[in-house]
């Protein structure tokens, strides 16, 4: 869909993602633990599209683990760089290191047949770069992974904030 962006402040989109999957996620072992920097800048973006980002990448960190675990959700700003971050980290299995590089083409998936597309991580890692961004990855099989993505703020992002 076409992309609408405005002001918004990208802890209210975490907090209302987290809200949507955090009873279900209990039920099955697994905890979310956020920090979330109150103080961090607004961003001109498109709340629905940064949704999705962060759902595809919660319920990414949830399938990789087996039984149970641990999701932790974290914000912050870099002042001397004037970026947002935020990162998901999880407990999870952790991805090999000879597909790390794969994970955001298109259509590659490592879940069997009919319980992925492969699109998820590609279309989360079109909306980042649409809202000139980056995204990175650290993992380590059988520990877990980091999701990190980092957002530009300009200073009429920051003298709109509501």
């Amino acid at each position: 869909s076409e992309t609408q962006k405005g002001v918004l402040h990208v802890n209210d989109l975490l907090r209302e993602v987290v809200s949507v999957v955090e009873h279900q996620f209990k039920l099955d072992n697994v905890a979310i633990d956020t920090k979330l920097d109150d103080s961090i800048p607004t961003l001109y973006a498109d709340g629905e599209k940064l949704k999705q980002v962060f759902m595809n990448l919660v319920m990414n960190a949830k399938q990789a683990m087996e039984g149970k675990g641990l999701i932790r959700i974290s914000t912050d700003h870099d002042s001397l760089r004037n970026e947002v971050t935020v990162t998901v980290e999880d407990t999870g299995s952790g991805i090999p290191p000879e597909i790390v590089e794969k994970i955001f083409d298109p259509f590659f998936t490592t879940k069997p047949t009919g319980e992925g597309t492969g699109l998820g991580l590609s279309i989360s890692y079109g909306i980042i770069k649409d809202h000139h961004g980056e995204i990175f990855v650290q993992s380590t099989p059988e520990t877990g992974s980091t999701f990190t993505i980092t957002f530009p703020v300009t200073v009429d992002e920051q003298q709109e904030a509501p």
